[in-house]
Parts: structure tokens; C-alpha cells; sequence
């Protein structure tokens, strides 16, 4: 048991929460953190901020863990400062910038998500079986994913259900549509529907608003990248297979996937979308991400070309014993295309 010890930089008469805290951190921010966060302004305005870690998970009806992890959770966002003595965690509340986050927005920069941690949780069973008997809404959920999943879910798909909304901080309704976009689109493996999660986060979905707008512009991306393969409409489920893997992860732009297919048309008269993928694939390898990348590359491969080594050809005698013997197709068509790939580049 950890004894917290809270003092706050500045004095109120009430229990002040400032318009900063409600816009530009508690609505990205796990519900139970921005309650604490809460409940430690109210206990340091009213002279009452010693209490112990057990105490104020007691008052609050929430684990001992989540306490602790708050803390962490908003000193990485610079809004209180802790230290410990004695083992008494001494937690200190700092004032809110303000005209940072205004200047950020005004200018439309896009500021980076502090929402995602770097290293992804993991509960539990006896903690994720409390959050079921706590939250009816984590139950639903839990029972919503495996109808959508057809399968009974494991502990290890329990964890990473639960950290869409722990971890990545989405809202129960978004995890939903997320689990009825990915399965609609014939996608129930996990693993992609994590990356999915993961990557509606870092695009600031966080609202079943922007989610759908989101799966909006998506669908049109799918056109964009149809059109660049020399098709049209909505891609059949083996070239979104595809597609996906180039969006979701090698994390491609639609200019560099387009580039991809552009150069394919170049090299074999018409895209074609395995050489797409190896395109890609390698430009993924090498951390080509963008055009201006693409540039770098092909001018760095130009310039190892303008010096090419002599060799000396060795004449043979025209009377040498030559067996001729039949010819391998197959190794001809293969090194055809790796020549054709070396090209592109």
C-alpha cells in the first residue's frame, strides 16, 4: 500500500477544473484516470490531500492499479509532477498550458496523440474479470466482439479487447463499429483489428462521428488505389487483402502506392498488383515512405550506375565441344522479373 501525499501550485475557493483540462486532455483520456485526476483537485482543495493508494480506489470503486497508473498517465501529459519519500508517493498538480495547445490548433499542425503508451498493457484474469463484474458495458462488449468474431474468446483476446478501451482510450460505441467495420470487410483476425485500432487513434478517431467519416475517406482511398491498378469501384476481397497490407501495415501513402503502380505500368505496359506489393514491400524494408523518399532512392541507384566496372571478356575457341541442352523457361521468367523489379528502383 502506497500513501499519496497531494498538494496543488495554486489556490481556489472551489473545486476548479479548468476549460484546458476538459478540452485538451480529460475527452482523450481513460475516464477513470480524468475521475481521479478530478477527485485529487477536489481533496487538495479542501485540505484533504494525504490519503492512501487502498483509500482512494475505495472511494472511488476502481482498483488499486488504475490509481497508480493515472499518475503515471498524467505525468506523461506534464499536468502533475510525483516524487516519493519515504514511501509516500507525492503527487503535485501543475498548471494546465494553455496557449500551446490554442497556437497548435490555430495553425492546424498536427499534434501527436499522446493517447497510445509505447508499451501496450497487459490485465491480468482476475483484473479483467473485475472490470466484467464492475462494468456492464465491458461485459457487452466482450460479448459483442465474440458474436462479431464467431468464437469463443481466449485470455489473450480478452487483453487486447479490453486495451481498445483501456489502453487506446476508444469509447465502447467505436470499438463496436470497429469490430462491425473490419468483419463486414471479411476481417476478423485480431492482430489486423488491433492495427486497425491503432491506426484510427493516431488519425485522432476517437468519436463514432469521425470513425464513420473516417471509413468514409477510406473508401475512397480503395477507389483511388483501384483506379492507379487499372480497375474501377470497390477492390474484390483478394486485392483488399492486399491493399490493406499496404495501408495498414507497410503504413504506405496513397501517393506512394500510386507511385508504386505507376511504375509498374511503366516497366510491364499495365499495373500489376504483385509487383505492386514487391514494390512496396521493399520500399517498406528500406523506410521509403513518401515521394520525396522515392526521389532519394532512384537518384542514389542513378549514381552507382554511372561508374560500371569493366570486364574483360575471355574469347573462347570456336572449336571447344559445346553440348547444347534444353532450356529452363520457368528460371528465365523468374530472372526476367527480378531484372524488371531492379528497374523500378
Amino acid at each position: 500500500m502506497s500513501n499519496i501525499n497531494m498538494t496543488i501550485r495554486h489556490e481556489y475557493n472551489d473545486t476548479p477544473i479548468p476549460n484546458a483540462f476538459i478540452d485538451n486532455y480529460m475527452m482523450k483520456a481513460n475516464p477513470v484516470y480524468a475521475l481521479i485526476y478530478i477527485y485529487g483537485i477536489r481533496l487538495c482543495a479542501g485540505g484533504g490531500g494525504g490519503l492512501s493508494t487502498s483509500e482512494l480506489a475505495e472511494n472511488l470503486n476502481i482498483l488499486e492499479s488504475d490509481v497508480e497508473n493515472a499518475w503515471k498517465y498524467w505525468e506523461k501529459q506534464g499536468l502533475v509532477q510525483i516524487g516519493k519519500l519515504n514511501e509516500q508517493l507525492d503527487v503535485v498538480f501543475l498548471s494546465i498550458p494553455v496557449e500551446q495547445k490554442k497556437n497548435q490548433r490555430s495553425k492546424g499542425l498536427k499534434v501527436s496523440n499522446p493517447v497510445i503508451r509505447a508499451t501496450k498493457p497487459q490485465y491480468a484474469v482476475k483484473e479483467l474479470e473485475i472490470y466484467q463484474e464492475q462494468s456492464r458495458d465491458i461485459k457487452d462488449l466482450f460479448k459483442y466482439a465474440e458474436r462479431m468474431m464467431g468464437k469463443l474468446l481466449t485470455y489473450n483476446d480478452l487483453n487486447v479487447i479490453f486495451g481498445f478501451y483501456d489502453w487506446l482510450r476508444l469509447p465502447i460505441e467505436v470499438i463496436e463499429f470497429l469490430f462491425e467495420y473490419c468483419v463486414d470487410h471479411d476481417h476478423r483476425d485480431l492482430r489486423y483489428i488491433e492495427k486497425v485500432a491503432v491506426d484510427w487513434v493516431e488519425n485522432g478517431v476517437t468519436t463514432l462521428t469521425n470513425a464513420r467519416e473516417y471509413v468514409k475517406a477510406m473508401n475512397h482511398d480503395y477507389k483511388d488505389i483501384m483506379s492507379a491498378l487499372g480497375g474501377s469501384g470497390q477492390p474484390s476481397v483478394s486485392q483488399k487483402r492486399y491493399i490493406d497490407k499496404w495501408l495498414y501495415t507497410y503504413r504506405m501513402p496513397i501517393e506512394v502506392i500510386v507511385e508504386a503502380c505507376d511504375i509498374t505500368a511503366i516497366q510491364l505496359g499495365r499495373p500489376k498488383i504483385t509487383y505492386v506489393d514487391k514494390i512496396l514491400e521493399d520500399w517498406d524494408k528500406k523506410n521509403i515512405h513518401s515521394i520525396e523518399s522515392i526521389k532519394r532512392e532512384k537518384t542514389a541507384f542513378a549514381e552507382t550506375r554511372v561508374k560500371k566496372p569493366s570486364f574483360k571478356v575471355e574469347k573462347k575457341n570456336r572449336f571447344v565441344n559445346f553440348n547444347p541442352r534444353q532450356r529452363d523457361y520457368e528460371e528465365l521468367e523468374r530472372l526476367e522479373q527480378e531484372q524488371l523489379l531492379k528497374n523500378m528502383h
